[in-house]
């Protein structure tokens, strides 16, 4: 083989190299980015069950004892836990000369069976109440980080996959020999949204020894590939550990390697 040159490969190339597996970095990072959505739609659930979870305990200790009126009972139907709805329970009592109406959500058995009008006792403090009787429905954090995970681990193969692609490509540029290769055909690629145009190219390479080195390439489309078609001559980086290891060359990002001494 010939002209075998060590390079100095730019760390921002390796962004690049990844793209350069489209369909599996779009699938890594959409089953990675899900769970952030999974978790934004988690805490708007949590924040919608105005539950007081965080304040109950303290005030459960030190609230003052008020006598509050049920307004309304109602049933949370967008909200299942354990086969069951909970009920929102609105309520209202008098912080001095002022009536104040709170609501919680509850699953427990005499919250089904309240009626409007009804009194039953709240706990006051600091501008916030609860009913001691009602314990608020509390979404248990464990689940949320669960399901992110799960979302995660069937995205995480796809992201290793373009992992090794890049660093498989990286590896061509550091320290690949550069032989002669033809196109053998060109075809359209997929491409991540919102980066470069790329097109798939399927290559044979010729080593000094006449043998004969095929494979394929996802490269960017740029001057350099304007007019190439089948028999167009290329050049082609071949692994000298792993022969069977090649790409075909992107002149601006060969442009970039400067050899090292």
């Amino acid at each position: 083989m010939n002209d075998t040159v060590y390079r100095r490969v730019p760390a921002s190339l390796f962004i690049r190299f990844l793209l350069d597996r489209p369909r599996a970095i779009s699938v890594g990072l959409m089953l990675a980015v899900l769970p952030a959505g999974v978790l934004i739609l988690l805490s708007w659930l949590i924040t919608s069950m105005d539950g007081k979870g965080p304040d109950f305990e303290s005030l459960l200790a030190a609230g003052a004892p008020f006598t509050a009126t049920v307004v309304d009972v109602n049933p949370v139907t967008r909200i299942t836990i354990q086969n069951r709805n909970p009920v929102r329970i609105t309520y209202r009592y008098q912080w001095g000369n002022i009536p104040i109406t709170d609501t919680v959500q509850t699953l427990a058995e005499a919250g089904y069976d309240l009626k409007p009008g009804q009194t039953v006792t709240a706990l006051v403090g600091d501008a916030d109440s609860i009913l001691p009787d009602f314990p608020p429905v509390r979404f248990p954090s464990w689940a949320i980080a669960v399901i992110a995970g799960m979302f995660f681990m069937m995205g995480l193969p796809f992201l290793i996959y373009a992992w090794l692609g890049a660093v498989a490509r990286r590896r061509l540029y550091l320290r690949g020999t550069l032989i002669d290769g033809t196109v053998d055909f060109l075809s359209s690629a997929h491409c991540v949204p919102f980066t470069a145009t790329r097109i798939q190219v399927a290559f044979t390479g010729i080593t000094d020894e006449g043998r004969a080195v095929k494979g394929t390439s996802v490269v960017v489309v740029d001057e350099s590939w304007h007019g190439k078609k089948r028999g167009s001559a290329v050049q082609v980086l071949v692994d000298n550990a792993s022969p069977d290891r090649a790409c075909v060359v992107e002149e601006t990002v060969l442009a970039r390697c400067a050899p090292l001494g």
